[in-house]
């Protein structure tokens, strides 16, 4: 597949998989890779314009090991392939991030996603250029710079990453929306612009943006995806019904953290687990208000 046929695949909804746990008793919870699988078969049988991220921030991608990260590409792959594109993040200096990059196009990856490093930040503009065009001449998969508040690339930056074929989406969640317009117009619009969640996606898609990252999508992917064509088709009312529908559960994330959608994922019979760092699982009421919510969504019944 081309780079500018990969740029037009991703557009959509990135379903920011959770990395399933194992409750062993262990001091770090093992991965859990049949239910990597499980939960990318659910992913990859959602129909329509959809994309599966594994090893992002949702993921936990800074609690796993290079080994653990490469394996999780793998059996995400194995569902994946041919169904869905696959996205995976990796990260650290240059040294360590061409090292999971190669790793991850030999896992099955087919973009990644290059998470900040402050090693690298600090550095200034060209030095991250120069880190991502070296990940880039590494391998022939596409990849996805990260834009946020700790990393706030200029536009003149991201004119530069389009000197590199392989650049096929800007992951931006800075929060800035005017900043992201003037991005959109600089570019003309040859870089998909991604950005995060989908209370404010109705404007952001107003603005250009190709498409969102979504943990929400884990659970209701296809109210994430509903959202989406309702933009894609100009009806941005339509998709502000559909962000105020999502609202509660969103709100509900932001009290619980992801153990709300590891539990969600567990009510469906899909794999989840703890949060690895602090072995954390949802409590039994906030369980209930949980089913409740998947109920009125029509994950549940």
């Amino acid at each position: 597949m081309s780079f500018d046929d990969l740029k037009e695949c991703i557009k959509g909804i990135h379903i920011f998989a959770i990395t399933p746990f194992k409750m062993t008793g262990d001091d770090i919870p093992p991965v859990d890779y049949e239910g990597v699988k499980r939960n990318a078969r659910f992913f990859a049988a959602v129909e329509g314009e959809r994309v599966i991220t594994v090893c992002g921030g949702t993921g936990e991608f800074h609690s796993l090991t290079e080994a653990e990260n490469r394996k999780i590409v793998e059996a995400a792959a194995s569902e994946a392939k041919g169904k869905s594109p696959l996205i995976s993040g990796i990260g650290g200096n240059t040294e360590a991030a061409i090292k999971m990059a190669k790793a991850a196009q030999e896992a099955g990856s087919d973009v990644v996603l290059i998470m900040p490093c402050e090693e690298i930040i600090t550095k200034g503009e060209d030095a991250i250029f120069q880190h991502h065009a070296a990940i880039a001449e590494a391998v022939d998969i596409g990849l996805m710079p990260y834009r946020n508040r700790n990393s706030l690339f200029s536009i003149d930056l991201i004119l530069r990453f389009l000197e590199i074929p392989n650049v096929v989406a800007l992951k931006d969640e800075s929060g800035d929306i005017n900043w992201f317009r003037d991005m959109i117009v600089a570019t003309e619009e040859r870089l998909p612009g991604i950005i995060g969640g989908e209370m404010l996606a109705p404007y952001y898609y107003l603005a250009g943006a190709s498409g969102i990252t979504t943990g929400v999508a884990c659970l209701v992917p296809h109210i994430s995806l509903e959202q989406y064509r309702a933009a894609a088709k100009g009806d941005y009312r339509g998709a502000l019904r559909i962000r105020d529908k999502l609202a509660p559960i969103t709100k509900f994330r932001g009290k619980t953290g992801n153990t709300m959608l590891k539990a969600g994922l567990e009510m469906m019979g899909l794999a989840g687990g703890p949060i690895r760092d602090t072995k954390a699982v949802m409590n039994d009421e906030d369980r209930k208000i949980l089913r409740k919510l998947l109920v009125e969504l029509g994950a549940l019944s």
